[in-house]
């Protein structure tokens, strides 16, 4: 029996090592559950008020403005943003591609359910007064069509193309597109350093004998000299 004892004890120490991971390892997996578990879930109202989804790494290659006075087109081109219609005008890239960031995840104030939002001339949108067309790379176009404004909230009301609920919009992003319509966004002057002419300095003419250079004085022109007239001498009768 002595013989064994060794072994039993091997064992039991073991045992009780193999008890230690295995609770470890369960405590583990409960803090890794509790951490997960504890991620914030959207709720469904939060997820319809969402009207624009786009991934961030999507393109807007092109915005078509239309308006009751016609239609104005930008295009990006080599990662410049220029408008090419009605006219040729070149734009502050970094101004146009801030607020289309902005833009891919638009988000709503208000919803109004597609069972609710039937008559569109309540909310100005059978005859939208601004509509814009967003071409990407990726996802197609989504067109956004822009009603009347909501008088308590001074919210517009907005509704996708091809979708039949109707939001409200803080009136920044309607604002900042009828800004770009009466004056775009176009890029700082490069202001060109002022010229300074430069007054020339008389010659300095080296001393022979390396003493102090004198300085040659600058030449005068001298005032022309004017001669009395000659009186002829009277001749001798």
């Amino acid at each position: 029996m002595r013989r064994y004892l060794g072994a039993f004890i091997v064992l039991g120490i073991f045992g009780v090592l193999l008890a230690f991971v295995l609770l470890t390892q369960g405590n583990n997996n409960a803090a890794t559950s509790s951490v997960v578990s504890a991620t914030p879930t959207v709720s469904q109202a939060e997820k319809d008020l969402q009207i624009l989804n786009l991934p961030a790494t999507e393109t807007i290659n092109q915005l078509d403005i239309k308006t009751i006075t016609g239609t104005t087109t930008l295009k990006l081109e080599n990662n410049v943003w220029k408008q090419v219609a009605p006219s040729t005008v070149e734009l502050d890239s970094a101004v146009i591609t801030d607020t289309l960031n902005q833009v891919k995840s638009l988000k709503g104030s208000t919803l109004v359910p597609a069972d609710k939002a039937g008559d569109l001339k309540t909310f100005g949108l059978d005859n939208p007064s601004l509509t814009v067309a967003l071409a990407t790379a990726g996802s197609g176009t989504k067109t956004l069509q822009f009603g009347s404004v909501n008088p308590a909230t001074k919210n517009y009301y907005v509704k996708l193309a091809e979708d039949a609920r109707v939001w409200t919009v803080n009136s920044f992003f309607v604002d900042t597109i009828n800004g770009w319509l009466t004056k775009p966004p176009t890029p700082a002057p490069t202001i060109a350093p002022a010229g300074n002419p430069l007054t020339p300095l008389p010659s300095v003419t080296p001393s022979p004998t390396g003493g102090t250079p004198t300085v040659a004085p600058v030449p005068t022109t001298a005032p022309p000299t004017t001669e009395a007239p000659t009186t002829a001498a009277t001749p001798t009768k």
